[in-house]
């Protein structure tokens, strides 16, 4: 039978281990960046967090990482159409043309967009002269990819 200050010792290591462990799991621990909301449901997240978290975390690297704004050198982009509005609630194109944006809020799940596999996509921010760019779906694979392996 262990002594009673043994059994302490022994107690007080499992709770040290467990805190640690808590921690570790919640480090690696995916949460969904609410920008996500605005075009998949709470039981759709929740479902992906449990069947595919990798593809949380891809959403949300492609939040913050799938374009670039320019302004200079817009007049390249004179044939790019407009970017418009994306209703999630009806899943369909407003066609209300976006006329301004605030960069630091800006959500791609809110506008109407056809990317491309292998090249980048533009669109024109009203009659102004900034334009964003899209990276083509083939690149923020890559981008994400490195990251991935960069962090490892």
């Amino acid at each position: 039978m262990l002594k009673c200050k043994y059994l302490a010792g022994c107690l007080f290591f499992v709770i040290v281990f467990l805190s640690f462990s808590v921690r570790i799991i919640a480090q690696n621990e995916i949460k969904p960046d609410e920008r996500l909301f605005v075009k998949y449901s709470q039981d759709y997240i929740s479902s992906m967090l449990i069947n595919n978290p990798e593809n949380i975390d891809y959403l949300n690297f492609c939040l913050d990482n799938s374009c670039y704004f320019i302004s200079e050198g817009s007049d390249k982009f004179v044939n790019s159409p407009k970017l418009t509005l994306f209703d999630n609630q009806t899943k369909s194109s407003t066609q209300n043309v976006v006329e301004s944006i605030n960069k630091s809020s800006f959500n791609i799940l809110n506008y109407d967009l056809k990317l491309s596999y292998s090249q980048r996509t533009s669109y024109r921010i009203g009659n102004s002269n900034e334009v964003v760019i899209f990276y083509s779906l083939k690149e923020m694979a890559d981008r994400y990819n490195k990251l991935k392996q960069s962090v490892k």
